[in-house]
């Protein structure tokens, strides 16, 4: 009896020292990418909720273990119409890089603020971005997670599209916003 005490005092005693990991469930995903014309603003966008992800808070990055890997395919985003998604493809280069490639390596809390140090993979080319701000919301009663980042397309060596002899130009910087819903 002695002997069962002792081996439950020290279990409850090891046990207090692990910290509960903290961790939400994704439903759905939205990458929205916002450009602006020399006429106008567009937007394109992705939408993924078929799949359900866990996303770790504080957990330790390990390498080929990231806490999420999201593969886009460039010609699963809707533009409005068939002239800007095929303009969309085209500077993407879609029929050589067919997905937008991002790993989530971190995924963070400091006070009442979210961050996650994530890789964005384009036409071959890689951006890191160490502490990318993300914000909790509430939107119809669902949970979101969102963060908003612009992207230079000269970055990643793209041409943006020009059209009527130069008269319609796209902007070299896009703004990119990213949701993720969250299972309450």
């Amino acid at each position: 009896m002695i002997r069962r005490t002792i081996i439950f005092i020290i279990c409850s005693i090891s046990l207090l020292s692990v910290k509960a990991q903290d961790f939400h469930v994704v439903t759905g995903k939205t990458v929205i990418i916002d450009g602006v014309t020399s006429f106008g603003c567009f937007a394109c966008d992705y939408q993924q909720s078929n799949q359900k992800d866990t996303l770790l808070f504080d957990a330790k990055y390990v390498r080929n273990n990231p806490l999420m890997d999201i593969y886009l395919p460039v010609n699963g985003f809707g533009c409005g119409n068939k002239m800007l998604n095929r303009d969309f493809n085209k500077t993407l280069q879609s029929d050589d890089y067919p997905f937008i490639h991002v790993l989530v390596e971190q995924f963070f809390q400091e006070e009442n603020a979210y961050f996650s140090s994530l890789r964005l993979k384009l036409v071959g080319k890689e951006l890191y971005m160490e502490k990318l701000p993300f914000i909790l919301v509430e939107e119809n009663g669902i949970q979101l997670l969102k963060a908003e980042f612009e992207l230079n397309l000269s970055y990643f060596d793209l041409e943006p599209p020009k059209k009527f002899l130069g008269l319609l130009k796209v902007k070299e910087e896009l703004n990119v916003r990213l949701e993720l819903s969250l299972e309450q």
